[in-house]
């Protein structure tokens, strides 16, 4: 058996969100969007510093908010998304129900303990359920769905050791469980 005791904090929220599994469609659709925001921002930087009339610079930025609009606004929504909103939700969803959990990792499954107070609960989840799991040199992070998981941080093992815990992770998720480094 393998336990980590963890005391969330903001940081280890925003982490968790950020880095969530993407379809590679997804990655290339947000870089798209981000990519021709900051093009036409660049080209009206350019416009407005090579001394265009303001004439053309005012059609210009017409023309750019007619048609790009959408880019900037997605553009904005993915900063937003992921950096300020949802992490801060998520912190907060989090401490209003459990700021510790308690990790114990077995051959099969893993349980968590976690609550505050008179709320504590036990869950039990086998590995083979998880849709994913990515190890950071900092980090588990174990997700049920998309937006749903647990964090572990590497060095709130009591017992045990991460490495260990990494390797069950390999043999019972396979491909389903990346390392970054």
């Amino acid at each position: 058996m393998y336990k980590a005791e963890m005391v969330y904090n903001r940081n280890d929220a925003r982490k968790f969100f950020i880095k969530g599994p993407k379809s590679s469609v997804r990655k290339f659709i947000d870089g798209f969007a981000i990519g021709i925001a900051v093009l036409m921002t660049i080209i009206l930087m350019l416009a407005l510093a090579g001394g265009a009339p303001l004439w053309t610079v005012a059609v210009t930025c017409i023309f750019f908010i007619v048609c790009f609009l959408p880019y900037y606004i997605y553009a904005f929504c993915i900063f937003y998304s992921n950096y300020i909103s949802k992490p801060d939700k998520l912190l907060k969803e989090m401490l209003k129900y459990h700021e510790t959990a308690v990790y114990k990792f077995f051959y099969y499954e893993f349980n968590v303990q976690f609550g505050k107070d008179k709320n504590i609960v036990n869950t039990s989840i086998e590995y083979t359920k998880l849709i994913y799991a990515v190890e950071t040199p900092e980090y588990f992070f174990l997700y049920e769905t998309r937006k749903n998981g647990y964090i572990i941080r590497k060095n709130a093992f009591t017992e045990g050791n991460p490495w260990d815990v990494s390797k069950v992770l390999q043999t019972h998720l396979g491909n389903k469980f990346t390392v970054k480094k």
